[in-house]
């Protein structure tokens, strides 16, 4: 939920691939996609046109594999 928390909102237009991970919480759906740099970028269910990122996803990546 930190890692949720702490994600920065990103500029632009979102133009994205299928998520890699969709993660369920009691009140919202999240989807996720892990980057190769380390980082990761989320997306809420309810607002399809912003993402965030999370600038260090590796605790979290270790988490959902």
């Amino acid at each position: 939920m930190n890692a949720i928390r702490q994600a920065k909102k990103q500029k632009g237009i979102v133009d994205i691939t299928d998520p890699q991970y969709r993660m369920d919480t009691d009140q919202d759906r999240y989807y996720l996609w892990f980057n190769e740099n380390g980082s990761a970028t989320i997306m809420n269910d309810k607002d399809k046109n912003t993402i965030f990122k999370i600038a260090d996803a590796k605790n979290l990546e270790d988490v959902i594999k």
